[in-house]
């Protein structure tokens, strides 16, 4: 299929998207389902700092028949120099018990900091909302939970609104979370065996110029991603063809939106061989 995210390059694979299991709307099921719809030979479900859809998308391939290649993945919150990033980590097989004591550690501070922290925040602010029990309803809370009942009683429009003006980084009612060193990450992953790509860098702020990172020893770069410009999309290309860096993309689908939908950004068949050539 060919995606307008991509500027006419045909897509076929969206390594990036998340479900339930993380902050997303639907569940690894129905992302599944999604992706047959879309297209899609290849895909990467990357719910954020868990590796509990691994094994649940394993089963529903297998349940429903489906041939089709998916990338074990995860999106990993990090710090570097003060300010978070996110790197997202593929593996050729889903054993990524490495990472579960710091998973377990990180979501335990998530939920604490939804549920309480940026809760309370947004009350204080003035927006009147019982966020406690809405967030008590769902197992992962994350952002967008609190970002949709905004929307639902009428204080904005959409979720970009809300993001831009109150739960983006560094807005009145984000607060940061204990992240683990982006180095300690990369690290990681390289010793068990996966790569990891810089996801989204056009989001992070002083961040979205590359070379202020360039002392990571990241595999690759999220080039193609809804929030990128087509200036920046280039400027990331261009950086990774000088860098002989891996080059990928995807839609970050959550459902919570119609801006970014499954396979509607993604990568061709030479950068995806590209990662697949590097997991094996």
């Amino acid at each position: 299929m060919a995606g307008d995210g991509c500027y006419l390059m045909e897509i076929v694979a969206d390594l990036h998207m998340h479900s339930t299991c993380s902050d997303g709307k639907y569940s690894p099921s129905i992302i599944l389902d999604k992706v047959v719809n879309a297209g899609l030979s290849t895909f990467a479900l990357s719910d954020h700092d868990t590796i509990d859809h691994i094994p649940i998308i394993n089963a529903c391939i297998e349940s429903k028949r489906i041939d089709i290649q998916f990338i074990p993945a995860t999106e990993i919150s990090c710090e570097h120099n003060g300010e978070s990033i996110h790197i997202l980590a593929y593996y050729q097989n889903g054993n990524m018990s490495h990472f579960s004591d710091t998973f377990n550690k990180m979501n335990i501070e998530r939920k604490n900091v939804i549920r309480r922290k940026m809760s309370l925040k947004l009350n204080e602010l003035g927006y009147d909302i019982d966020f406690e029990a809405i967030i008590n309803n769902t197992e992962n809370p994350g952002r967008p939970y609190l970002a949709n009942a905004l929307i639902k009683v009428g204080y904005f429009k959409n979720l970009n609104e809300v993001f831009d003006q109150v739960l983006g980084f560094n807005k009145p009612a984000y607060i940061k979370k204990d992240k683990p060193s982006a180095i300690i990450v990369i690290n990681k992953i390289r010793d068990f065996g996966g790569i990891s790509i810089l996801a989204h860098p056009g989001v992070y702020g002083k961040h979205s110029k590359i070379e202020n990172i360039s002392s990571l020893d990241l595999d690759g770069i999220e080039v193609y991603h809804p929030d990128h410009s087509k200036k920046q999309t280039q400027y990331y290309l261009e950086y990774t063809q000088k860098h002989n860096l891996l080059v990928s993309g995807g839609s970050d689908f959550h459902g919570w939106d119609n801006k970014k939908s499954v396979g509607s950004f993604g990568i061709g068949v030479d950068y995806l061989n590209n990662i697949i050539d590097k997991l094996n």
